[in-house]
Order: C-alpha cells, then structure tokens, then sequence
C-alpha cells in the first residue's frame, strides 16, 4: 500500500479490495458493501477511500492463500536435483 499514497480510487481501489471489475466495484458502492468506508472530495470525481482504512481491512482478512507456505512436492524436488 506504501506506493499508493493515502487515498486509494478507482481501479487501485478495485485491485485492492479484490472486485473482479470496476463495475462491480461501482455496483458494492451503490448497494452500501463495499468493505471500508468511501468518500467523494469537492472538486473531484470518483469516490475515495483511505489506503489506512484498505489495509487495515486487508489485515483482518488473514493471510493471503497463496502467502502460505508450500512444501516442495517429492518429484519437484528430485527434479531440482538433477
């Protein structure tokens, strides 16, 4: 989250929060659940939400499965030997 700064909007919101496009994204906005809050500026358009407020959400969602650590299948690592 360090390189997106404080606010997060449109398709870095949609990655972050993990909608598979940035109409479902519009559409959770719409119906009220999108997962942490979201916010319009004056002078701005889009709807924003905090980078603080997604990580913290992101946090509480528990590892990532693919973060979790894999051991090496026994033909993988005969393979790696060779």
């Amino acid at each position: 989250m360090r390189d997106d700064g404080a606010l997060l909007s449109g398709e870095r919101l949609r990655r972050a929060l993990g909608y598979r496009s940035i109409d479902a994204l519009r559409q959770a906005i719409v119906r009220g659940t999108i997962p942490v809050p979201v916010f319009t500026l004056p002078h701005r358009r889009g709807r924003f939400a905090l980078a603080r407020d997604v990580a913290a959400w992101l946090a509480a969602q528990g590892p990532a499965p693919h973060s979790l650590s894999i051991t090496p299948s026994a033909s993988a690592r005969e393979e790696e030997t060779m």
